[in-house]
């Protein structure tokens, strides 16, 4: 989950882990899904609380890894959900 392949953007990742800091976290989701690093991104969104994982957003992208790395029946139930959902447009 490293922000660069250095020292520092492993320190920098251990510091928002430790922090539990729901803007932190997110920011450091948004860059992953900037660097299209879909493994990341899933590892991040798992630190965030299951209530700031449900937000429209996230959920969104939830979704959209679930696409990529689960089965018809959690994808499928994710979809219906999100369809449902109006606050978030990608």
């Amino acid at each position: 989950m490293a922000i660069q392949n250095s020292r520092t953007g492993h320190w920098c990742d251990g510091i928002i882990f430790r922090s539990h800091s729901i803007a932190l976290l997110e920011r450091r989701i948004r860059m992953s899904l900037d660097h299209g690093n879909i493994l990341e991104v899933r590892a991040w969104l798992e630190q965030l609380p299951e209530e700031d994982r449900q937000k429209d957003e996230w959920h969104h992208w939830c979704g959209r890894l679930l696409r990529t790395l689960a089965s018809v029946r959690r994808r499928r139930r994710y979809c219906v959900r999100s369809c449902k959902c109006t606050g978030f447009i990608p």
